[in-house]
């Protein structure tokens, strides 16, 4: 009697990588926790000999039951937050429950492109927001069995929502150009790796085509440390008439280096940033309402037909943000 083929086995990656089980384990379920060189050899490996962690099929422990993981930087990004609950209010007539899985932000990593999804095999589908992934895993999971639908990540293979942060910064910087602002700041976070390009780089390019366009000048920022202090002195010396901060978070740190060095907005200096939540509202800040929760219903939409089974039509949705002016930004004043 002939014996059935054994299919590739954790401990054969291990071999053929020259590394322990648990590393193999680390480089598939936590990759931000193996060097990007140490998470090559293993996905090589792993190629090689033909491993896949074991999966069920779909919707398998109970009929009609289905479950989801959500994978993002919840506790980096306030707004994967507002995104999550867009999702649990879509799901919340389906029979779906929804795991969370928080992952480090990527702008603080130096190897930010996801090899393999830092999961294990308990999920029907998996929604992936924030977290860019390399070529050789789109097309993995593009190929595979299990439904994936992406949120802010661009993607050429698998469905995806995402903002158009371009033209939310040209939306922000044409109100500040109306109000005579010529010489703008952008203030941004630390980026490691430019693998990928951040919504916050995305919104000073549309930003800067603007300010350019009216014959103006930006000067990009960066934000070294939630104190603020230095970058606000290098806005200064820029000769900046107003600020425009990658999120909402970032300017209010900003307000609060200006508030500790007697400088108020918009008497002093024009702030404005993007996102919209509690935060802007609390600070008068003019900012772009971002469709964050409109993103995550689209999401569980989309995501609920891929479990039933339906081919999926959505390959690409772009939302866009609308203007929210407050008391931060003003028109320049004409010295005397």
């Amino acid at each position: 009697m002939a014996t059935a083929p054994q299919n590739p086995t954790i401990y054969q990656v291990a071999e053929k990588a020259g590394v322990s089980i648990s590393t193999v384990s680390l480089a598939i379920n936590h990759p931000q926790r193996v060097s990007a060189e140490t998470r090559a050899r293993v996905i090589a490996a792993a190629t090689e000999v033909g491993y896949a962690p074991p999966t069920r099929t779909p919707g398998s422990a109970r009929p009609g039951h289905h479950t989801v993981a959500v994978i993002a930087p919840f506790s980096s990004w306030p707004s994967y937050a507002l995104r999550l609950g867009g999702l649990l209010q879509g799901f919340s007539k389906d029979n779906v429950e929804v795991l969370v899985k928080d992952v480090p932000a990527v702008n603080l990593n130096a190897a930010p492109l996801l090899d393999t999804l830092p999961i294990n095999t308990r999920y029907d589908a998996v929604v992936l927001m924030g977290v860019p992934l390399s070529e050789s895993a789109e097309e993995s999971l593009a190929g595979g069995r299990m439904p994936v639908l992406l949120v802010d990540v661009d993607s050429d293979l698998l469905p995806t929502i995402v903002e158009d942060d371009e033209r939310d910064g040209r939306i922000l910087a044409r109100h500040l150009v109306a109000q005579g602002h010529r010489v703008v700041a952008f203030l941004h976070d630390h980026q490691e790796s430019f693998e990928y390009v951040s919504s916050g780089i995305h919104r000073l390019d549309g930003a800067r085509e603007v300010i350019n366009a009216a014959g103006g000048r930006m000067e990009a920022i960066e934000l070294d440390s939630t104190d603020a202090g230095d970058a606000l002195r290098r806005i200064l010396s820029s000769g900046a008439t107003a600020v425009i901060a990658s999120t909402d978070s970032n300017a209010g740190y900003l307000l609060a280096a200006m508030r500790r060095a007697g400088l108020e907005a918009p008497t002093d200096l024009s702030v404005a940033g993007f996102d919209d939540g509690p935060l802007a509202e609390a600070l008068g800040l003019t900012t772009i309402s971002q469709p964050f929760q409109e993103s995550g219903r689209v999401a569980a939409a989309q995501l609920s037909s891929m479990l039933q089974g339906n081919a999926i039509h959505l390959t690409r949705l772009t939302l866009s943000g609308t203007l929210v002016v407050r008391a931060s930004t003003r028109e320049v004043v004409a010295e005397d």
